[in-house]
């Protein structure tokens, strides 16, 4: 970016600088996903980003981890062992690094519906 200035006796001088533009870092994990077969919504993802780094783990109402991933392009299919998991809600934990080198640590819950 450069400013170009001139006084009243048309004198001018210019000053040129670099300017970073940093955009927000956003990271998400839809609340809800529908896992049916329409091809609408059926994988639950990592959205945003990127992440240079990450750890997606989903865990049922016992505690039990039904899926795991380290790649925002795999995500989960609401199977477990190829078998389609019940509605409800399963608990996620996700730890990453940002492409800003940034941690992610974010937790919480998510809706399966069939």
């Amino acid at each position: 970016v450069c400013l170009t200035i001139t006084d009243s006796a048309s004198c001018t001088d210019v000053y040129c600088d670099t300017v970073k533009v940093l955009v927000p870092f956003l990271i998400a994990i839809p609340s809800a996903f529908t896992p049916n077969g329409d091809n609408a919504n059926d994988v639950l993802l990592v959205k945003g980003g990127p992440l240079l780094e990450m750890e997606l783990r989903i865990f049922n109402e016992w505690g039990n981890q039904v899926f795991i991933s380290s790649s925002q392009t795999i995500g989960w299919d609401g199977k477990y062992n190829s078998v389609a998991q019940p509605e409800g809600l399963y608990a996620f934990i996700l730890k990453g690094i940002a492409a800003d080198s940034s941690t992610v640590d974010m937790h919480g819950v998510v809706n399966l519906i069939r």
